[in-house]
């Protein structure tokens, strides 16, 4: 479970798509007024998940080596539907 969160966070934070709104936010008029209001708003939004995962699992994770729940398995396979529609 820790590795799976791990990769996901390791792939947004490597997505190339913030880095090119922020390579072409930057030379634009007031751009680093820009960039810094669009670093501002991604960090705001990191930690509003972060509070959100905190909420939702209660600051308990999962005991290691534990088999997900069947809530679990199934919002993983919706997903990678969505995904991949």
């Amino acid at each position: 479970m820790v590795l799976d969160l791990v990769l996901i966070g390791l792939a947004i934070a490597l997505d190339p798509l913030p880095l090119t709104a922020f390579i072409v936010i930057l030379p634009s008029q007031r751009g680093v007024r820009k960039g810094a209001a669009f670093v501002f708003g991604w960090l705001v939004s990191l930690v509003i998940v972060v509070t959100l995962t905190i909420l939702a699992t209660g600051n308990n994770p999962p005991q290691p080596n534990t088999a997900p729940s069947l809530a679990s398995l199934a919002a993983k396979i919706a997903l990678g539907v969505v995904l991949v529609v």
